[in-house]
């Protein structure tokens, strides 16, 4: 199974493509994309090599958690943690799933 990480403005989800995406959001919120009035045209695939910045909350933070690529470029900053890697280590780091939000 091949992943990529599909986001929109606001959420990012590794999925095999948008009809895995629909079948994983409800999965995830427990409500279809049209219950929720959410468009599916919003959101686009990455590219496989772009960079992905996740900021995690310090206290969230964990040295060698599993979900934080190997190769990942960590910074510490005013209780914050700014993890950067290509999506394709986001991708094998995390498998089929949730991946970012701005909103939590």
């Amino acid at each position: 199974m091949t992943l990529k990480i599909f986001s929109n403005d606001y959420e990012s989800f590794i999925v095999k493509d948008l009809e895995d995406l629909k079948a994983f959001h409800k999965e995830f919120y427990g409500e279809t994309m049209e219950e929720m009035d959410i468009d599916i045209d919003d959101y686009s695939e990455s590219g496989i090599d772009e960079f992905y910045n996740i900021q995690i909350e310090d206290s969230d933070y964990s040295a060698g958690d599993p979900k934080i690529p190997q190769n990942a470029e960590i910074r510490f900053r005013d209780g914050i943690v700014f993890v950067k890697a290509i999506a394709h280590e986001w991708i094998n780091s995390n498998g089929r799933g949730f991946l970012c939000s701005t909103e939590f």
